[in-house]
């Protein structure tokens, strides 16, 4: 077997036609997922009562499904359920018109939630008590407290 920089060239010319692709597979997620964490922090931090049960429980049982399969079942429930899904909504598309790479950053942005809700959790949880009681005395509400000095 010889190796060949031809080839090497060819290759290398191939793979980058799918950056779009990787592109839109890394930069949706962290979008999407960063959005749905924070509001998750926030329901914590809100401490509503029930939404906090609810949200601990749901990240407890996501984050013990592993990536693979999160992927797989997401796909199979896409595939089973879409057409009845928009049936439902009166609308007009079916599972063939949407491109499954959305579907695909749709289904990595929701694996991603637990990881990045407990990254932000623990931004929140970084920020020493004292920073909190130094906000409150300067009369910064709580939330200008979370976005100055967490974030």
């Amino acid at each position: 077997m010889t190796f060949s920089f031809d080839q090497l060239r060819m290759s290398f010319i191939e793979g980058l036609q799918a950056i779009p692709s990787t592109l839109l597979l890394i930069v949706v997620p962290f979008i999407v997922s960063s959005v749905v964490a924070l509001l998750i922090v926030a329901i914590r931090l809100a401490r509503v009562p029930v939404l906090v049960q609810v949200v601990s429980f749901l990240l407890a049982v996501q984050r013990g499904i592993p990536l693979y399969l999160f992927i797989l079942l997401g796909h199979v429930v896409y595939l089973v359920y879409f057409n009845q899904f928009v049936t439902a909504l009166h609308l007009s598309i079916r599972v063939d018109d949407v491109n499954i790479l959305f579907v695909a950053a749709f289904i990595i942005s929701w694996a991603f939630v637990p990881m990045f809700t407990e990254t932000y959790w623990g931004a929140v949880l970084a920020v020493p008590q004292g920073q909190y009681e130094a906000g409150e005395v300067v009369g910064l509400t709580r939330w200008q407290i979370l976005r100055r000095l967490v974030f």
